[in-house]
């Protein structure tokens, strides 16, 4: 107890240095308050914080000497006496003794304190103005504050004689109220009456309370000069008065100081910043820190190979031709087995991992050897490479370690191939309902493990699911697509990081009991790298299938055979078109007509055009005539025209996206009005990128070279593009629409 008192009086002495060599000077007095508080705090609870320090624990088991032990004899001679010190309790019960009486004197006169004030405060004439109450006494030399009661002389009250800058700082007191903290210090006192320091920490908080109630008159606007004499007029050189805020001539000197000090902003946090490394200096000087040793767990090294092998994984090694075992190394038989089993591992239940080295294995062998380990292991893991008759299987326990083989469906092990369930897409569609979709997993016919893909359902966003199951985003969107509805599975990503082609499955709730056979999906696009052959392939595919289906909403429909009838007659052969004319005729032609002329969508006169045609014949040209107004647009690469609207050719360049290589389709309409723009054969757009990919680029931009009205304002022409994926061409397609409607005609 008495280390810790003096460690805490050791912090408030310098926690009180510290104040008054850097603090003291400032003006930033609210602080100082609070700082002179926390300091009696901090001296009492820095001395009792301790810190744990882990130390590794040191054992000592002595040194074992034969030689110093020696027998005892029968008759032990007599052991001198040994009597225990009586420790002396005359000092600790003086101490205690005096420490009371001395709590006692300081308690009695604290109580006798209050009573005083309580009894003036009841004796004499009470003047309540606000929320202050002014006690008016006949005989009062200077005023003094106690929590909201202000003592003041009476007939100077009454005369109006006590200055408003008395008053003030004596309602300051009050207000703040400082009364708190001398009571706060006052129960210090009586507790710790025998530290002097006390008596020093409480002069600099009354101090400091006289600098709070001066800062605040001055603030309100009263002259410096005319204060400081009245200060010096109502000071007084009489005994302080305990429990109560009053103006003393001894403090007048340094609050004159104070009063003309003006300190900066920037001076007030450096000086409040040195107490950090104070602080710092208290915790490392003036805490404690004790010392644990770690807990250790005794660690045993048996000496005994079989022991050792304890703690190994048992460890089955089968070699067939000729039949050896060895178990975790050492040599048995099937019939010594189990008694091998049980001497290195017991009879606890563990797992048994057996190993062929990926040599051929009968399935007989393993009935034989899990037969003679019956009740032993928890569980028996074959390790990679077990094949049973030259074919790879998979090879469960039942409980009671029995081996039942699930035979493999037969795939080519040379491609791999998506699979939901056991069907295997290689091109036709699977055919599913919900519920099967929803609990099947994604795998491949390599077997290898699938990490992530991408789900997309028509008409929602597109999914990437973690694993090889739905999520709950991508299994909400299944149940709300609709029956018939195309789902795609794509950008299946494996563990080996081979590519898996995109898979296709189309929701079928109720299978048509008419339709035996299902009408497949379009061939999907060739890969972006596949080879002159494959892409060649593609395109007959895609021939032969177009000749057989056809695609109504999005959907295939089979083309009806027309039923030949014995009654109809052949119908005669039309003959043959007209000979089209040349492009340069075109041109002259249309030129006669005043028709307006595009090269490369940027308008251009007829004679250019018709000079651009005699230099180079292989020009691409398309005419249209709109509301007799005729057009014609020239461009060096091929013209694709859709309900008589131009539209540039879809170009492909590749581009980097999200980390795979993808093509960018850019798709441009130039409209001569309005109306081509508003009746604009949207469906053509699924016709056109039908062969791109999900993530494929669509660049879709709308040029009309008039002033129209957009969104009640003039502009001169109306330039805009719409970018996305093909799967998200309906979202493009919804947005398109709703610029061209905000568009009107001026007339």
């Amino acid at each position: 107890m008495g280390i810790l008192l003096l460690k805490s009086s050791a912090c408030l002495a310098i926690l009180m240095l510290f104040y008054k060599i850097v603090l003291e000077p400032l003006n930033h007095h609210n602080f100082k308050r609070f700082y002179l508080l926390a300091a009696l705090l901090l001296s009492a609870i820095i001395p009792f914080i301790t810190f744990i320090k882990y130390v590794e624990p040191t054992l000592d088991f002595g040194v074992y000497d034969p030689e110093s032990m020696t027998t005892p004899p029968y008759f032990p001679a007599e052991l001198p006496t040994i009597t225990e010190e009586q420790p002396n309790i005359f000092l600790p019960t003086l101490l205690w003794t005096i420490y009371t009486i001395g709590v006692i004197v300081f308690l009695t006169r604290f109580i006798l304190n209050l009573i005083k004030i309580s009894s003036k405060i009841k004796r004499h004439q009470k003047v309540k103005t606000s929320i202050f109450i002014n006690v008016l006494i006949e005989k009062l030399a200077i005023p003094h504050t106690f929590f909201n009661y202000i003592f003041l002389n009476k007939s100077a009250f009454e005369n109006n004689k006590i200055p408003q800058e008395v008053l003030l700082h004596e309602q300051t007191h009050a207000k703040q109220k400082h009364s708190l903290d001398i009571l706060f210090i006052e129960i210090l006192q009586i507790i710790f009456w025998f530290n002097p320091l006390l008596y020093f920490i409480k002069k600099d908080i009354k101090l400091n309370h006289e600098f709070l109630a001066d800062q605040q008159v001055l603030k309100s606007g009263f002259n410096l000069k005319k204060y400081q004499n009245l200060l010096l007029k109502f000071s007084s050189n009489q005994k302080e008065l305990a429990l109560v805020n009053a103006i003393n001539y001894s403090s007048i000197k340094k609050r004159l100081t104070i009063m003309n000090t003006q300190t900066t902003q920037r001076t007030k946090w450096l000086r409040s910043l040195l107490l950090l490394p104070v602080l710092a200096l208290l915790l490392f000087s003036f805490s404690q820190t004790k010392e644990v040793e770690k807990s250790v767990k005794p660690k045993i090294n048996v000496a005994s190979n079989a022991n050792e092998n304890l703690i190994k994984t048992p460890t089955l090694t089968i070699n067939q031709n000729p039949l050896s075992l060895k178990l975790n190394g050492k040599s048995t038989s099937l019939k010594n087995l189990r008694s091998d089993f049980i001497n290195l591992f017991g009879k606890k239940d563990v797992e048994l991992q057996i190993n062929s080295k990926g040599k051929s294995l009968d399935y007989s062998i393993l009935e034989k050897v899990t037969k003679a380990l019956e009740g032993l292991c928890k569980s028996i893991e074959l390790s990679n490479g077990i094949k049973i008759n030259e074919q790879t299987h998979k090879i469960s326990p039942n409980k009671d370690y029995s081996f039942s083989v699930i035979e493999k469906k037969k795939t080519t092990q040379d491609k791999q191939y998506p699979m939901l369930g056991m069907s295997v897409f290689k091109g036709d569609p699977i055919y599913a309902n919900k519920k099967l979709i929803q609990v099947s997993q994604v795998s491949v016919t390599t077997e290898k493990k699938v990490l992530n893909f991408k789900f997309k359902v028509p008409g929602k966003p597109t999914v990437k699911v973690e694993g090889n199951l739905l999520n709950e985003e991508a299994i909400k969107y299944l149940l709300d697509a609709e029956e018939d509805s195309t789902i795609q599975y794509f950008d299946i990503k494996v563990e080996d990081g081979s590519k898996v082609p995109s898979m296709i499955v189309i929701i079928k709730n109720q299978p048509s009991k008419n339709n035996k056979k299902t009408i497949p999906l379009p061939p999907p696009p060739v890969a972006h790298n596949a080879t002159k052959e494959q892409k060649e392939k593609y395109k007959k595919e895609r021939e032969e299938y177009y000749k057989k289906y056809k695609i109504i909403d999005g959907k295939p429909t089979k083309i009806p055979t027309p039923s030949k009838s014995k009654n109809l007659k052949e119908v005669p052969k039309p003959p043959a078109p007209p000979k089209p004319k040349s492009p340069l005729d075109t041109v002259v032609e249309m030129a006669k007509k005043g028709a307006t002329f595009y090269y490369n969508n940027e308008k251009i006169t007829s004679d250019k055009a018709i000079k651009l045609l005699k230099k180079n014949k292989n020009l691409n040209i398309s005419s249209s005539t709109i509301n007799d107004v005729s057009t014609v647009h020239i461009s060096d690469t091929g013209i694709k025209t859709t309900n008589k609207t131009v539209v540039s050719n879809v170009s492909y360049s590749d581009k980097k996206f999200n980390e795979a290589k993808t093509h960018t389709s850019n798709l441009t309409v130039n409209a001569e009005n309005l109306e081509e723009l508003t009746k604009f054969d949207w469906d053509a757009l699924n016709t056109i990128f039908k062969t791109n990919s999900p993530e494929d680029i669509i660049e879709l931009s709308f040029n009309y070279n008039k002033k129209v009205m957009f969104n009640e304002n003039v502009v001169d022409n109306v330039n805009f593009t719409i970018k996305g994926k093909t799967n998200e061409l309906e979202s493009m397609i919804k947005k398109s629409k709703n610029m061209i409607s905000k568009l009107k005609e001026i007339h």
